[in-house]
C-alpha cells in the first residue's frame, strides 16, 4: 500500500470519514438525527421547517436544510434528480428541491438574494456547510414532520434524518 493511501485511510478512521466510493450498496437507508453528523459518512443534516417563510413563498411550506461536509470529498448535488420526502405522522410527501423547475413564476417573484439562499446547490464543498430550502405544497401539512428522507443520486444512498424539534 502506497505511503499516502495509508495516511489518506488513517485519517478516515480517526476523523470518522468516508469517500466517494463507499462500500454500501445503492439502496441503503442511513439513519441520522438532525444537526448530528453522521460520523461514518462525515455528513451532519440539519432540517427546519421555516413557517415564517410561507408568506414569502405563496402556495408552499418551506424546510430548510443545512448540510454540513467533514468528508474528506465534496457531495455531488443534483437538483434534477435527487429526492427529498418529508415523513409525517401519517403519510410521505415529496418535497420540491428545485422550484425555479417546477414553478418558475413563484421562484421569479421572490426577490434575487432569497433565491440566491434558497437556490438548491449543485455540491457541497469540503469542510463547508451549504444552506437552502425545499418546498411542499401547502396542501399537506407538514409543520410536525418525523424526518425527511434524502436520497443522493450521485450515489444512490438514502439518508433518513430524524426531527428532533
Amino acid at each position: 500500500m502506497k505511503k499516502q493511501t495509508l495516511i489518506a485511510c488513517l485519517l478516515c478512521l480517526l476523523l470518522g470519514c468516508v469517500t466517494a466510493g463507499h462500500s454500501k450498496k445503492k439502496g441503503t437507508v442511513i439513519l441520522g438525527q438532525s444537526g448530528i453528523m453522521i460520523p461514518e459518512y462525515g455528513l451532519t443534516v440539519g432540517v427546519r421547517y421555516a413557517p415564517e417563510l410561507e408568506q414569502l413563498v405563496p402556495g408552499y411550506q418551506v424546510i430548510t436544510i443545512a448540510l454540513t461536509n467533514n468528508s474528506l470529498n465534496q457531495i455531488r448535488m443534483d437538483p434534477l434528480n435527487d429526492e427529498w420526502v418529508v415523513q409525517t405522522k401519517s403519510k410521505k410527501v415529496k418535497a420540491i428541491n428545485n422550484l425555479s423547475l417546477d414553478n418558475p413564476q413563484a421562484w421569479l417573484r421572490l426577490p434575487e438574494e432569497k433565491r440566491d439562499i434558497m437556490e438548491y446547490p449543485f455540491q457541497v464543498p469540503i469542510g463547508y456547510t451549504q444552506t437552502f430550502d425545499i418546498f411542499v405544497k401547502d396542501s399537506h401539512p407538514i409543520s410536525q414532520f418525523n424526518a425527511i428522507n434524502y436520497t443522493n443520486a450521485a450515489t444512490g444512498l438514502t439518508f433518513k434524518i430524524l426531527n428532533t424539534r
